[in-house]
């Protein structure tokens, strides 16, 4: 599954849907997040709906091609530091995370692993993706900002 972010979809935002540690917990293990900005599945769907060479039967998997850390996107939330304090006295969170400490948790892209390529859509239509997703960095395709 990969999320739709841009406008007022932001995914720092998302702290909201983990409203209690345990629902943090359960995305601990698997902490990759994939991505694509809403003009960016918009240009996909338009290269599909205007492709006139005969596609492969099938379903696309598309993404910006990048993988992110969902907890990087979310853990300056205060609840969901809390959290991860509370969660981190657990002998098996700290062996998960390899920490002790909410403080010495490693974030980014590095830390978790990628699950979808979808390098094979781009390809089919030569198109790329535009718009990668800047944690703390305003919305590129935003034309208002």
């Amino acid at each position: 599954l990969v999320g739709l972010w841009g406008g007022a979809r932001q995914p720092e935002s998302w702290a909201r849907f983990y409203t209690l540690p345990e629902h943090l917990h359960s995305r601990l293990s698997d902490r990759s997040l994939h991505l694509i900005h809403g003009a960016d599945s918009a240009r996909a769907i338009y290269a599909v709906a205007m492709c006139t060479a005969e596609l492969p039967a099938g379903r696309w998997l598309v993404s910006d091609e990048r993988v992110y850390d969902t907890l990087q996107n979310i853990i300056g939330d205060p609840r969901i530091r809390r959290f991860l304090v509370e969660l981190l006295q657990e002998a098996e969170v700290q062996e998960l995370l390899g920490v002790e400490c909410v403080d010495d948790i490693r974030l980014g892209a590095s830390e978790v692993t990628k699950r979808i390529d979808s390098s094979h859509f781009w390809r089919q239509f030569g198109i790329q993706p535009l718009y990668p997703f800047v944690c703390g960095q305003p919305d590129p395709a935003d034309r208002t900002a």
